[in-house]
């Protein structure tokens, strides 16, 4: 939950996905609709502003190669 490279997602979307992963006695379907449900809101353009905010302007978020500046820009 607390690994530095998830703390940029949402604390509610990181809670029903580890919600989901967590069941008392592993059940591949119960785990699988878990995180369906945990998954299925799409992200908003509010999410992904939020999102933009918290990182750092120096790094790329991955294989686009786009600054998190450009972005914020």
């Amino acid at each position: 939950m607390n690994y530095f490279t998830h703390i940029y997602i949402p604390i509610n979307i990181r809670e029903n996905i580890w919600n989901a992963l967590i069941v008392p006695k592993y059940d591949g379907s119960l785990v699988k609709r878990k995180l369906a449900e945990a998954t299925s809101r799409p992200v908003t353009i509010e999410d992904l502003k939020a999102a933009i905010v918290k990182t750092s302007s120096t790094s790329v978020p991955g294989p686009s190669g786009i600054f998190y500046i450009t972005m914020k820009t």
